[in-house]
């Protein structure tokens, strides 16, 4: 048996970034410059996983009129859950250090339990991971933690809500590559 002792979040550059978020690579760059967005590491302005999970909240929120300058925490807040159901969309989107037989039992194990999935994304145990997020009017959006919660629409005249598991698949579906990387050691 394995224990895992470290990880690495992959960093995504400005076109990769824009694939996963919807976000483009100049609206990127406004943000930067506007302080919106966090300067990424080097020349590329390249963003880890968990950074392209928050933003990718923080650019449908903006598409649904949610303003740039107020979303970063609720981008912060959905962030764990949206990386969640990526690494849920399959087993090929982490990289290990193990060898082709332990490598296939990992993913084998991994799409039948989540710990792994949950520790990476950053949810505690038995943390239920919000499935959306959702608005009315001019309401400030709420984080929606079942899949049956939903806003009040009975006097509703505009209803936005964000499916923060299947933002967590295309996060998945579009990455050029692995979300994380994965090194385990003998105990």
């Amino acid at each position: 048996m394995r224990y895992l002792y470290g990880t690495n979040a992959t960093l995504h550059s400005p076109a990769q970034i824009e694939r996963m978020t919807g976000l483009s690579s100049q609206t990127q760059f406004n943000w930067r410059t506007r302080g919106l967005l966090r300067r990424g590491k080097g020349p590329k302005a390249h963003l880890n996983t968990w950074e392209v999970g928050a933003l990718a909240v923080r650019s449908w929120a903006t598409k649904l009129g949610f303003p740039a300058s107020k979303n970063e925490a609720l981008g912060e807040d959905a962030k764990a859950s949206v990386i969640y159901f990526a690494l849920m969309h399959g087993a090929e989107t982490l990289e290990t250090d193990l060898k082709r037989a332990a490598h296939r039992q990992f993913q084998k194990n991994f799409l039948t339990d989540d710990t792994i999935a949950r520790d990476l994304a950053g949810l505690r145990p038995r943390e239920a991971p919000i499935y959306a997020i959702g608005w009315i009017d001019d309401e400030s959006p709420r984080l929606l933690r079942h899949q049956d919660d939903e806003c009040d629409f009975e006097d509703a005249i505009a209803i936005r809500k964000i499916n923060l598991a299947e933002l967590g698949d295309r996060l998945a579906r579009e990455a050029s590559g692995v979300l994380f990387r994965l090194r385990f050691e003998k105990p």
